[in-house]
C-alpha cells in the first residue's frame, strides 16, 4: 500500500487533472453558461477519469501517476461503455448512472484488500 505522501501526491495530480478538464471544456464551450460547463465537466470526470483511475490504482508498480491519469480517460470510457452496453439488456438505462460508482467501489475494495493481505504477509 502506498504511503501517505504518495497518496497526497496522487490526489494532488488528480485535482490538477480535474482542473485541466474544467478549463479545457470551458474553452471549448465558451458560449455556454458556466454552470452547464461545470455539469458537463463533472459528468466527464465521473464517467471516465475516476473509474479508470480506480482500476489503474490496482496496478501500483507498473504506472507512474501521470501515466495513470492519462490512461484512465480511455480505460474509464471503455469499461463503462462495454459494461453499460451489456447491462442495458437486463437493466433500465436510469440505473446505469450508478455503474461508475460501482466500478470505483469494486476497484477500491480490491486495492485495499490486496494492501491488507500484503501488509499481513510482511509481518
Amino acid at each position: 500500500m502506498k504511503e501517505d505522501s504518495d497518496i497526497k501526491q496522487d490526489l494532488t495530480a488528480l485535482l490538477y487533472a480535474c482542473i485541466f478538464v474544467l478549463i479545457t471544456i470551458e474553452i471549448a464551450f465558451y458560449k455556454e453558461p458556466f454552470f452547464n460547463v461545470i455539469k458537463f465537466s463533472m459528468a466527464f470526470i465521473y464517467f471516465s477519469l475516476l473509474p479508470g483511475y480506480a482500476i489503474l490504482l490496482n496496478f501500483d508498480n507498473k504506472f507512474s501517476t501521470s501515466e495513470r491519469i492519462i490512461f484512465s480517460f480511455p480505460l474509464g470510457f471503455a469499461i463503462y461503455a462495454i459494461c453499460a452496453y451489456y447491462l442495458n439488456m437486463f437493466v433500465s438505462l436510469g440505473y446505469l448512472l450508478f455503474l461508475p460508482a460501482i466500478i470505483i467501489l469494486i476497484s477500491g475494495s480490491i486495492y485495499f484488500y490486496r494492501a491488507k493481505t500484503n501488509k499481513n504477509k510482511n509481518i
